[in-house]
């Protein structure tokens, strides 16, 4: 999930989770119809609240220096990287 964000805003990944009440332990297979249409929807509402999230693609040339740096960003900003545990955590605070 976290490549659907800019790697400067590990925030709105924990904020997808949490939102969409969503367990980040879980596979794509495991994922039910409801929880799918839950972090859609949160999705949305994210994309609607932050320009450029919807258009941004980790993919595109000028974006995958910074998605490789992602883990070092992450500590920079949250003091840990994005893993689907130090989600869960955040979640519960």
């Amino acid at each position: 999930m976290e490549s659907l964000f800019p790697p400067d805003r590990p925030d709105l990944v924990i904020q997808l989770f949490k939102e969409a009440a969503v367990q980040p332990m879980k596979r794509p297979i495991q994922l039910s119809n409801l929880e799918f249409r839950d972090l859609c929807e949160v999705y949305e509402r994210i994309c609607a609240a932050n320009e450029n999230v919807f258009s941004y693609e980790f993919r595109t040339p000028q974006n995958l220096p910074e998605w490789h740096a992602r883990r070092k960003t992450q500590r920079e900003i949250l003091k840990e990287p994005i893993t689907a545990e130090n989600v869960r955590k955040q979640m519960y605070k």
